[in-house]
């Protein structure tokens, strides 16, 4: 493979927000993995298939976004060489580009156009507000439910637990981890 240079404006190190998990132009719907593993798209062609897959990943720390990066590369089959000018951290391939700015980091694979047309739209995309860290949803019993309130949270997943058939919020047995995830892709967890 060719190795490529990305070229971006520069975006501020530290600590942002995110990046948004739904809008992005080109990305179909999130995929919410884990606190730890971050969330994933589908990278749509014009006409909606996919063309390959992005992984997001937003730490408290930029500590934490380096290590999920290092850890994301471990299993690329192709070369990456270190990218100039883009993000923090960079490394590329025609197929492939994975990028840290700040707290911020991200993976792109494609088996069909160019991997940096999608970090160029990852990278441009990384906001910085709401820059407080979401709160932690909580569960309170309510009668026979336990019941997870989470204001803000774009999605909600549950390790354990039981819930009754058409209750979103609602467990009739205490989840063991709730996690809310955050317009911009931050995972907040909840454990009793």
């Amino acid at each position: 493979m060719i190795p490529f240079l990305l070229s971006a404006t520069a975006l501020a190190a530290g600590l942002h927000a995110g990046v948004p998990v739904r809008g992005v132009p080109g990305l179909g719907e999130p995929d919410f993995l884990s606190p730890e593993l971050g969330w994933s798209a589908p990278v749509l062609s014009a006409d909606g298939q996919p063309r390959g897959v992005v992984r997001v990943f937003v730490g408290k720390a930029e500590l934490d976004a380096q290590l999920w990066l290092r850890d994301a590369i471990l299993g690329v089959q192709v070369p990456l060489v270190p990218v100039l000018g883009l993000g923090d951290q960079a490394l590329g391939s025609s197929s492939v580009v994975a990028v840290r700015d700040g707290n911020v980091s991200f993976f792109v694979v494609l088996h069909e156009g160019s991997a940096r047309e999608v970090g160029l739209t990852l990278l441009n995309a990384i906001v910085d507000q709401p820059a407080a860290w979401p709160a932690a949803p909580t569960v309170q019993q309510q009668g026979d439910l336990w019941m997870v309130e989470a204001p803000g949270a774009a999605h909600l997943d549950a390790v354990g637990g039981r819930r009754p058939l058409g209750e979103a919020y609602g467990f009739s047995r205490l989840p063991e981890q709730v996690i809310a995830w955050d317009s911009t892709g931050r995972a907040s967890v909840w454990t009793p």
